[in-house]
C-alpha cells in the first residue's frame, strides 16, 4: 500500500460516491483515495470499480483501497463524511483509531450543527463545516449517476490556517469539483438547509410530489407557512439570511419537476431510518428554545413521527 496524503470518503452514495468518483479518477502523485463502505456496495466496487456517470461522460475508477475495516487504512489526514446525520455515531466511531488532532473531517450531510455533532463522536479531529449542491444519487451498489449542471462543494473553517484551506481546495479542484471556500459557514450551512427541511419536511408529510402539492391550495398555503416559520427562527438565533429568501425558496420549491420528492420521502416510503428528527425536530426543537411557536413544524413532526405521513 502506498503512504502518503490519505484521503478516505465515508458513505459512497449519491454525494460520496461523486465526490469519492472524481478524487480517485485525479490519480494525484502522493495523494490515496480510501473508500469506507459495507454490504452491496463494497463488494461491487471491490469487484469492478465504481461507476460514476456524469453528463460529460462515464468513467469507473478504482481506489487505493476498499474496505469496511479502518485497520486497513491506518491514520488518514482527510474524512469526507457523506452519511446520513442518524448514522454518525455508529459510521464514526470505528474510525477513531485512525484519526488524530491533525486529521481534517468535512462533512456533506443534511442538518444542522453537524460539525458540533461529530466533534463530541471524534474530538481529538479538526472537525470543518461543508455543503454541496449536486443532483447525484446511487442507481445501484457502486453506480452513481450525476446530473444537471450544479455542483458546487462549500466548505470553510474559524481554526483551519489558509494554507491548509487552500491545500484543500486544490485537491478537490484538480479532481475537477468546484469548490468555495467561505469565511461565514453559518450563513451557507443555514441556506442550504433553509432549503432542504422545507422541501423534505411537507413532501414527507403529504406523501406527496411537488406537482401534487403545487395543485393544492391548501398544502401551498402550508408551505408557505412553513418558510415563514423556518425564517422567523433563523433570524432568532440569528443568521443573517437575505430579506428575500422567503420568495425565492417557495418559487424554488414550486418550479421544482412535478414528479419531484425529496431523499426523505424516498426513505419513509422504503420504511427505514429518516432524516426527520435533523430536518423537521431541530426546528420544532429550536423554536421551543426560542420560545418562537413553529405550529405547523409541529403538526409535521408529529404526524411523521407517528407514521411517516399525512394523517
Amino acid at each position: 500500500m502506498q503512504t502518503g496524503y490519505k484521503i478516505a470518503v465515508l458513505g459512497i452514495g449519491g454525494v460520496g460516491g461523486y465526490i469519492g468518483g472524481l478524487l480517485a479518477k485525479g490519480k494525484h502523485p502522493g495523494i490515496d483515495v480510501f473508500f469506507v463502505a459495507r454490504g452491496e456496495s463494497l463488494n461491487a466496487i471491490n469487484s469492478h470499480g465504481l461507476e460514476l456517470s456524469t453528463p460529460g461522460g462515464d468513467i469507473v475508477v478504482h481506489p487505493t483501497l476498499t474496505t469496511n475495516n479502518p485497520a486497513d487504512i491506518d491514520r488518514i489526514d482527510l474524512l469526507i463524511c457523506c452519511i446520513k446525520a442518524y448514522d454518525l455515531e455508529e459510521s464514526l466511531l470505528p474510525l477513531s483509531p485512525i484519526i488524530d488532532k491533525y486529521t481534517v473531517i468535512i462533512p456533506f450531510l443534511n442538518g444542522l450543527n453537524i460539525s458540533k455533532k461529530i466533534k463530541q463522536i471524534l474530538p481529538a479531529a479538526d472537525v470543518w463545516e461543508g455543503c454541496i449542491y449536486i443532483a447525484s444519487r446511487l442507481i445501484a451498489p457502486g453506480k452513481i449517476r450525476q446530473s444537471g449542471s450544479l455542483k458546487q462543494i462549500i466548505f470553510g473553517s474559524s481554526t483551519a490556517t489558509p494554507k491548509l484551506l487552500k491545500h484543500v481546495q486544490n485537491i478537490f479542484e484538480k479532481s475537477g469539483m468546484e469548490v468555495t471556500i467561505s469565511k461565514n459557514m453559518n450563513q451557507q450551512v443555514w441556506l442550504k438547509f433553509f432549503f432542504i427541511s422545507v422541501l423534505a419536511t411537507i413532501t414527507s408529510y403529504y406523501n406527496a410530489t411537488m406537482g401534487e402539492i403545487s395543485n393544492n391550495e391548501e398544502r401551498l398555503s402550508m408551505l408557505k407557512g412553513m418558510i415563514k416559520e423556518l425564517y422567523i427562527v433563523a433570524a432568532t438565533i440569528p443568521v443573517i439570511l437575505p430579506a428575500d429568501l422567503p420568495k425565492t425558496t417557495f418559487e424554488k420549491i414550486v418550479s421544482l419537476p412535478a414528479d419531484s420528492g425529496s431523499s426523505m420521502l424516498s426513505d419513509f416510503r422504503k420504511g427505514g431510518k429518516t432524516e426527520v428528527e435533523e430536518l423537521t425536530g431541530d426546528i420544532v426543537r429550536l423554536g421551543s428554545k426560542l420560545n418562537i411557536p413553529t405550529p405547523i413544524y409541529q403538526l409535521m413532526y408529529n404526524g411523521l413521527i407517528k407514521d411517516g405521513k399525512h394523517i
